[in-house]
């Protein structure tokens, strides 16, 4: 019988995760530059990488 509380605060952080936090000035750009980096990162290696398949 584990305590209630763990739970309770479990849920508050998912609570917290849906709701959309105030981000700092430029946050939202510092945001989206990640996700391009992240994406065009990916986007770039597939691309250097020719698609040709050795097996």
């Amino acid at each position: 019988e584990g305590p209630p509380q763990e739970d309770g605060e479990q849920c508050q952080r998912m609570e917290a995760q849906r709701s959309d936090p105030p981000l700092p000035p430029g946050g939202q750009e510092l945001l989206e530059l990640l996700l391009r980096v992240q994406g065009g990162g990916r986007m770039e290696e597939q691309r250097s990488r020719p698609p040709t398949h050795t097996c």
